[in-house]
């Protein structure tokens, strides 16, 4: 992608690459069309302007950038559900559905840098058992007009790839993936995200004694 950039003398910030990445999902030939439409739209490769030209999902107050779904992993870590159930809910009241918000939340899971024993701050919140900091991010984002599906989609991914202990996030795949089951068969309400949030934050709790 660098090299592309370099060839075409493509002006970019460092979170621009970033964005572009996140949204390829691993795909290169995905990165250099997201690349070249963000080029074609703006000349300059940032953050904002990626999400802008794919009209993707972000996740901050302001609109919808990755570090909202990161937030929400962050709270849950440390138990924290109020404030994940927050952004959660966010999201919801701004008429996103929960299979949106499920979405992004898989993304965010998948590409997030958090320390070694954990790769998202929004799972930081959850292994520390922070219910209110992690619930209230998903509220937000569901506030914000995201849907479950999204939010639960976006979690997956950034689990996949998040440091932390395989025992950890085999269960967060499992609890993420049971919600994902019920948002699927219609039960798509903020109530879906904020359970499943609660549960990401207990486990931590539950395997280490």
């Amino acid at each position: 992608m660098l090299q592309v950039c370099a060839a075409e003398k493509v002006s970019y910030e460092e979170s621009g690459i970033d964005a572009v990445v996140f949204t390829a999902q691993g795909d290169m030939r995905q990165a250099l069309n997201n690349l070249q439409c963000t080029v074609a739209g703006f000349r300059y490769v940032t953050a904002d302007n990626v999400f802008k030209a794919l009209n993707n999902l972000q996740c901050t107050v302001a609109g919808f950038r990755y570090v909202t779904a990161d937030n929400v992993f962050k709270h849950c870590v440390r138990s924290e559900v109020i404030p994940a159930c927050e952004i959660v809910h966010n999201l919801y009241r701004m008429g996103y559905s929960s299979d949106d918000i499920l979405n992004n939340m898989f993304r965010v899971c998948k590409t997030a840098s958090i320390p070694e024993f954990l790769k998202l701050e929004y799972f930081k919140h959850c292994v520390r058992s922070e219910v209110i900091p992690a619930c209230e991010i998903v509220h937000n984002l569901y506030r914000m007009g995201y849907s479950s599906d999204d939010i639960l989609n976006n979690m997956f991914r950034v689990c996949k790839t998040a440091s932390i202990p395989e025992f950890l996030k085999l269960e967060y795949f499992k609890e993420i993936g049971l919600c994902h089951v019920k948002v699927v068969e219609g039960l798509s309400s903020l109530l879906q995200l904020t359970a499943l949030i609660s549960r990401l934050c207990l486990k931590q709790n539950q395997l280490s004694k």
